[in-house]
């Protein structure tokens, strides 16, 4: 069972780029707007992965900061 339309994290999974290119930040954001995405997208991900819906197997440093 997916995520009910229009939640946040349904539209998580919809910005989801596939096994090579993962979630991807916009391009031209600060370092603290890019650090609150990337939080944002951690935590939707863990609440999914408690929910059963997916299981998060990998995850890549940014290559812009290392985290």
């Amino acid at each position: 069972m997916l995520a009910p339309a229009g939640t946040p994290e349904r539209d998580l999974l919809g910005k989801f780029r596939g096994p090579n290119g993962g979630f991807q930040v916009p391009s031209r954001s600060s370092y603290r707007q890019h650090e609150r995405w990337r939080n944002d997208v951690f935590l939707r991900l863990r609440l999914l992965e408690a929910e059963g819906l997916l299981m998060v197997q990998q995850l890549v440093p940014c290559p812009r900061h290392g985290k």
